[in-house]
């Protein structure tokens, strides 16, 4: 026969498992990488797609004030850790062939043929890794270089044929102007789990 403080210490023992499992589990509309420790904001389709032109200025402020599940503390990802997204493309995936980097990032040093991804299979493909909403286009990074000593540019991985590419910052052009149909790109916060 149970004791009155057996059941209660009963209770406060499940009581205490129920709170340590509900903090193990990432929260709603975002997307846990247990292998990577990264938590990746993963909203509806349609609430995280900004295209940078003309305002640039909104590709890398999003994230610094961006706010979902509880969490402020969101950044834009670094090259890296994008690619970490890419699947069935070998040549970008994370330690594949393409050379571009945290590490290195000057793109007549770290860009190679690798890094023009995979092919273009067609419509309904998409190299992003399945259990993350949202389009399959241009995906930013906070990870930019001075082209040339010139202008700035701007790496991004594109998941439609999972190629690591760069763009001109609109901002960054001096001499030579920018283009004038510029990719769409995506904006996908991350922050690190607990």
């Amino acid at each position: 026969m149970n004791t009155p403080i057996s059941i209660i210490l009963g209770f406060a023992s499940l009581f205490f498992i129920l709170i340590a499992c509900s903090d193990s589990n990432p929260p709603a509309d975002t997307w846990l990488d247990e292998e990577t420790g990264l938590l990746w904001a993963n909203p509806e389709p349609g609430e995280n797609v900004f295209d940078t032109y003309p305002d640039f200025s909104s590709h890398w402020d999003f994230c610094d004030t961006y706010t979902l599940a509880g969490y402020d503390d969101w950044r834009l990802p670094t090259i890296s850790e994008l690619r970490t997204l890419v699947v069935d493309c070998p040549a970008t995936e994370p330690g594949g062939a393409c050379t571009t980097t945290d590490e290195c990032l000057d793109y007549f040093e770290c860009h190679n043929d690798a890094c023009s991804g995979c092919e273009e299979i067609g419509a309904g493909h998409c190299y992003l890794r399945s259990e993350l909403n949202g389009p399959c286009y241009g995906y930013a990074t906070s990870n930019s270089y001075m082209h040339l000593d010139t202008y700035e540019c701007n790496y991004f991985v594109y998941f439609y044929s999972g190629s690591v590419s760069i763009y001109r910052n609109p901002e960054g052009c001096f001499e030579f102007g920018c283009q004038d149909d510029p990719p769409t790109i995506v904006i996908r916060c991350v922050r690190e789990w607990e």
